[in-house]
């Protein structure tokens, strides 16, 4: 290829040494004219002959240049007439050599169902669509397009000065082209495309441009196969739709079974699709439909099925004849029929996962009324979602739970007007002083009757149904509080450390507008406050997180990342966070400490130190552990070693008792 460039080149010089030698004839015959006075008639066959040989000489030379460049081209252009895998390579090459990629676009293709067509029509039809399908990709081409096929079915359209809105209308005359010959075509075409764009602000190498488009593309193919696997689902499983049972009527069928129980053993099961909505989201409501009908079919045609009904939604009811079988053998074959109907529904419809959340409860008392059997099933089939197997069964225990999950949820409002909730403090200690520094801020409902509640027992819930929202800034305003009395009567000042919920970051703003009036109200120095955001909250929502964080630091409010290390890729988020303190998770030091264990906190500490973070460790009971944590540089340490959490009237207590000498450190001039 080198030597042909080489030879167009020296066909482009040599046309102008034929001009060269007629311009040199022509002066040597003025010469000679010159000398004798006048212009010889017998020259004039040698000039006319020296004319003709020069034009002649510059034609072969024209012709021989347009053949050569010919070639060439043909040397990287493949049977479908576009360019060739060799061109595109030597294109990219000239690409990546650029100062930059700016308003690049790649747009990749790829023919979907081509081995099918090559496997029932032979190759000369694949060829054909192939062939088909690049002419009409160049007619969507522009001047500032390079189109290439770099694999079988394969294409690449590198487009220059563009914008992902150009892309996508020459897709959408791409697929007006194809929508037109499929209407007719023996033999209808298909395609995936993929496309991005390198611009400011969203740049990109074009490796990296080249790896994106090819991605999109694959998920594109993937896509319009589900398509084709779900018109096939449908096709099986008709668009019926299952009456579902009243809840009067299931009662009453119950009833019947509970009249029956001296002569059969039943189980009732309550089940549901784990989180069906993202397969309605997902691929449409006329497969979740009939995903719903497969899933009714297959548990009626379960080995002992007495009668299966649809609840309501994708929750259905079924009865299980399970005489002869202990309880635990009953729910080793529901577990395994479970798999067995999850596995055939994710063979047959286009859904990446299928679980079923099954709730069990036996028929043994028939004096327990239908209505509370219905109960009973659906609260484990609530809990069956927490657990590993999906399939829970009724207990006592989970009855107790149930309650007071309803007493959480139904007596909260009450409790926080009645000031119920009490902070308590667990104070934390300096590495280098062995004084109390700072202190966390915990929360404990305190029963009517005297009953201590902790957070594991309602915060969790509170989350879910939002409450601890108010439970949060109730907290707050009774820190604020605390610390707004200490610097009125001029006490040691104590910086505070406060759990921030992963509920606030669906609405930053009223947060930050709910603490700046906290702050107002109760004059407090921002300086001592200290909000704890846990690792996995950071990891889920990074963006509003780092949000919260700039809006608090302009207030010189602190952050702290609680639980470091409680199971995410720590190490990666260390480049990027924005936090003040790093809070090890209590998982570090809980087992004692192990060679392994020391060097992996030894190195730990570093990095965090040469970030400038202040460090926290939290978990201390031993002696071994703390001794080893402040050698290492630990800025506070957190534990039972040292303090447990204690109301407000102790830790005032407490502080009463701390050495003068540290009060420098806290008080401040009022």
């Amino acid at each position: 290829m080198k030597k042909r460039s080489q030879a167009v080149n020296v066909c482009q010089a040599g046309m102008v040494f034929p001009f060269l030698c007629l311009l040199l004839a022509m002066w040597a015959f003025h010469l000679a004219s010159y000398s004798r006075g006048q212009f010889s008639p017998s020259l004039r066959p040698l000039l006319a002959a020296c004319i003709v040989c020069s034009v002649l000489a510059e034609t072969v030379l024209l012709i021989l240049r347009d053949y050569l460049v010919e070639i060439s081209a043909r040397a990287y252009t493949d049977v479908t007439g576009v360019q060739d895998k060799k061109a595109l390579e030597k294109y990219l090459r000239q690409l990546r050599e650029r100062s930059d990629t700016l308003d690049i676009g790649i747009m990749m293709f790829d023919l979907n169902g081509l081995k099918q067509i090559n496997d029932l029509y032979g190759h000369d039809k694949g060829d054909l669509c192939i062939q088909t399908f690049a002419s009409f990709l160049t007619r969507t081409l522009s001047s500032n397009s390079f189109l290439a096929r770099f694999g079988g079915d394969e294409f690449v359209i590198i487009q220059e000065h563009t914008t992902p809105d150009e892309l996508a209308a020459m897709d959408a005359r791409l697929q007006t082209l194809v929508a037109d010959y499929d209407r007719t075509a023996i033999l209808p075409i298909s395609y995936a495309v993929g496309y991005d764009v390198s611009y400011r602000d969203h740049y990109y190498l074009m490796d990296d441009l080249m790896k994106i488009a090819d991605q999109k593309m694959y998920r594109d193919k993937a896509a319009k196969k589900r398509q084709e696997l779900d018109a096939a689902a449908l096709s099986v499983h008709t668009d019926r739709s299952i009456p579902p049972i009243t809840a009067a009527a299931l009662t009453s069928k119950l009833q019947t079974f509970l009249n029956a129980s001296s002569r059969h053993s039943t189980l009732l099961l309550m089940m549901d699709v784990g989180d069906f909505h993202l397969i309605n989201d997902a691929y449409g409501y006329q497969t979740g439909n009939a995903v719903l009908n497969a899933f009714y079919d297959a548990l009626q045609a379960v080995d002992r099925s007495m009668t299966v009904y649809r609840f309501h939604a994708d929750v259905f009811v079924a009865l299980l004849d399970i005489t002869g079988w202990t309880l635990d053998d009953a729910l080793e074959q529901v577990q395994i029929q479970n798999q067995q109907i999850a596995q055939t529904i994710m063979e047959t419809f286009p859904v990446g996962t299928f679980v079923i959340d099954t709730g069990a409860c036996p028929l043994s008392d028939p004096a327990v009324l239908p209505e509370d059997y219905i109960t009973h099933a659906n609260t484990a089939r609530r809990a069956a979602k927490r657990e590993e197997t999906h399939l829970c069964c009724y207990t006592d225990e989970m009855a107790r739970q149930e309650r007071q999950r309803a007493e959480v949820v139904h007596s909260f409002r009450h409790a926080l007007e009645c000031g119920e909730f009490q902070i308590y403090f667990q104070p934390k200690v300096g590495g280098a002083s062995g004084q109390i520094e700072s202190a966390e801020v915990l929360v404990r409902w305190v029963r009517p009757d005297g009953t201590v509640w902790m957070p594991g027992m309602f915060v969790p819930l509170l989350e879910e149904t939002g409450d601890v929202v108010d439970l949060d800034l109730y907290v707050y305003e009774k820190a604020f509080q605390w610390m707004s009395r200490r610097r009125a009567d001029g006490q040691r000042r104590v910086p505070l450390a406060l759990n921030l919920s992963p509920v606030h970051f669906a609405r930053p703003q009223l947060l930050m507008d709910a603490v700046d009036a906290l702050i107002d109200r109760y004059q407090v120095d921002t300086d001592e406050i200290v909000f704890e955001i846990t690792e996995s909250a950071y990891i889920e929502r990074p963006d509003v997180v780092n949000q919260l964080i700039r809006a608090f630091h302009k207030k010189h409010i602190r952050i702290s990342m609680d639980d470091f290390g409680s199971g995410y890729s720590s190490l990666n988020t260390l480049k990027d966070i924005l936090f003040d303190q790093v809070k090890l998770d209590r998982k570090f030091v809980a087992d004692g400490l192990t060679p392994a264990g020391e060097i992996v906190i030894q190195e730990l500490f570093h990095l965090l130190k040469r970030m400038d973070k202040s460090i926290v460790c939290e978990g201390i009971e031993t002696e071994e552990v703390s001794d080893f944590l402040i050698r290492e540089g630990c800025d506070e340490l957190q534990g039972f070693l040292y303090y447990r959490p204690i109301c407000e009237n102790d830790f005032n207590a407490l502080l009463r008792q701390t050495a003068p000498a540290v009060e420098d450190l806290y008080v401040k001039e009022a």
